[in-house]
């Protein structure tokens, strides 16, 4: 899989030759023989850190690390697993941090939980990309849903995640998942007979808009709608609305032409770019307020998260001013239809 969530330094290496002040320390970017590229030397520190340049802001967060685990390049990407003592295991995919073991539960977890929880009887759902397997794992807490197709193009991302990050990988072993390594984009087209209005919820866990072009075009959106029940729901993850607002405001446009009900909601997600993360839900039945949760079937699952609860699934569809008004959301807890 790649995906790129926090923007990737485009152009020749020589472009990005910076001086930055992080910290109180110099940071010489590619001038120190012992780091790799991307990589950087801070005056004082005798470990090698990774580091990843945000090309939106442009600006570089560093991670100590402790040693690189493993590394190989597939037919897709350069895929990488470094060690840290803070962060845990980080997934690094060309370049780009894609996880890290100490806050991945905030994005899988509402990436998979809040679309769900409409619909406590689901039984059929599709992941597009996600790898790593955890949005698997948080859809395989509900022992209602009874299939699962993961559609994931790279089959070294998901190795690397069994040997490296066996807590998001576990899914991968259940007898209810259908995991098939092909583009996701031409798998769903040539869905559209043998599972046509098939899925409660369709999830594209995959990179940042507009990095995987072939995952966010019309089409693609209208091949999902043939695949997906009449009141289902599909979400993917698109950007930080504090740093890629004009994307955040394309997005909504274009979605809003296929489905009818088309609404973002976020997550605080430290290690993506600018900790402020955001999704966006289409559906052309159900609603993030008006159509009512049965949140005892939901405590009745048992199900125990780290980040996800009752009130951060409503508070996430509240956005920000300066971004409800580019995206033109306005959404008030006074609609929330509870049962």
């Amino acid at each position: 899989r790649s995906r790129m969530r926090k923007g990737r330094a485009t152009g020749s290496y020589y472009h990005y030759i910076l001086i930055i002040l992080l910290g109180g320390f110099t940071i010489w970017m590619f001038s120190c023989k012992c780091a790799p590229p991307l990589s950087v030397c801070i005056e004082g520190v005798k470990e090698t850190p990774f580091a990843e340049y945000y090309q939106i802001s442009q600006t570089i967060s560093v991670y100590k690390v402790l040693r690189k685990l493993y590394e190989i390049t597939s037919q897709f990407q350069h895929i990488q697993v470094w060690e840290t003592s803070f962060f845990g295991n980080l997934l690094v995919i060309d370049n780009d941090v894609m996880l890290t073991e100490r806050d991945e539960q905030h994005y899988h977890e509402m990436i998979a939980h809040v679309p769900l929880n409409y619909f406590p009887n689901a039984r059929k759902a599709l992941i597009i990309g996600g790898g790593d397997g955890g949005t698997l794992r948080e859809v395989l807490k509900h022992k209602n849903v009874e299939e699962v197709y993961q559609i994931e193009i790279d089959e070294e991302v998901v190795k690397t995640s069994k040997k490296y990050f066996p807590s998001l990988s576990s899914g991968y072993s259940d007898p209810r998942v259908t995991l098939l390594f092909q583009d996701g984009a031409q798998w769903v087209k040539s869905a559209a007979k043998e599972h046509r209005e098939s899925f409660d919820i369709i999830l594209i866990d995959s990179t940042d808009y507009n990095s995987a072009m072939s995952l966010f075009t019309d089409d693609f959106y209208r091949d999902c709608k043939q695949i997906l029940k009449k009141q289902g729901i599909v979400v993917f993850n698109v950007d930080s609305p504090s740093f890629a607002l004009s994307t955040m405001g394309s997005v909504s446009q274009q979605v809003s032409k296929i489905f009818k009900q088309t609404y973002y909601y976020q997550v605080f997600q430290p290690t993506y770019l600018s900790g402020h993360y955001a999704y966006m839900w289409m559906s052309d039945e159900t609603h993030p307020y008006t159509s009512a949760i049965d949140w005892n079937a939901w405590r009745e699952k048992g199900i125990d998260t780290y980040y996800y609860n009752e009130d951060i699934h409503y508070g996430a569809f509240i956005l920000p001013s300066f971004v409800s008004k580019v995206v033109q959301q306005q959404l008030s807890f006074s609609q929330i239809k509870r049962n």
